[in-house]
């Protein structure tokens, strides 16, 4: 009976190396690319949830009172983080007149934070350069009203929110919401 030499053992053993370090290297891209794909999803539908909210919970206020004016949605890049937000207005405010001012939503007397969500530990928001990168997105009922923040003031266009994978090869996912609050992919 012939036995396995020792340069045949270390043959195997190498070729058994290489196939599990590549195994375990795609492992992580695939996790991160799901995690992508999930926190992509999660964001677009916080965003309708937020116009649903903002139809459904509207109701015709007459008189001078602190109320619901809408619901909507904000990214905050320095943490990493997203959140669900209702929109107060003070007695002497038309919801009409939330989004006047040269900085954008100015006539608020209060945002509460209902949800908060960080991303993936995988994720990230790329540094936001200057053009058409989401901070803020309101709807106002009950058509709804869709208002776009970028850069500090109001935008009449599509406006993004895109995040990346923080392993390279980076991969990149983008979540586009336009001014009728249509979201897309």
């Amino acid at each position: 009976m012939k036995g396995f030499t020792l340069v045949e053992i270390l043959v195997v053993i190498g070729v058994s190396v290489v196939v599990m370090g590549s195994f375990i290297a795609y492992n992580s891209a695939s996790r991160a690319q799901i995690a992508l794909s999930v926190e992509q999803a999660k964001i677009a539908q916080l965003i309708l949830r937020a116009k649903s909210l903002a139809v459904s919970s509207y109701t015709q206020v007459s008189g001078p009172l602190s109320f619901r004016c809408g619901y909507g949605f904000s990214v905050n890049t320095s943490t990493q983080s997203y959140s669900l937000n209702r929109y107060d207005v003070s007695d002497n405010t038309d919801c009409d007149d939330i989004y006047i001012g040269p900085a954008g939503f100015e006539n608020i007397s209060a945002v509460h934070k209902l949800e908060i969500y960080y991303l993936d530990s995988n994720l990230k928001f790329p540094v936001p350069a200057i053009g058409d990168e989401l901070e803020d997105v309101l709807f106002i009922a009950p058509e709804p009203k869709t208002f776009l923040q970028v850069g500090g003031s109001l935008f009449r266009r599509t406006a993004k929110i895109n995040l990346e994978t923080k392993a390279a090869p980076a991969r990149r996912a983008t979540v586009s919401v336009n001014p009728m609050g249509q979201v897309g992919f």
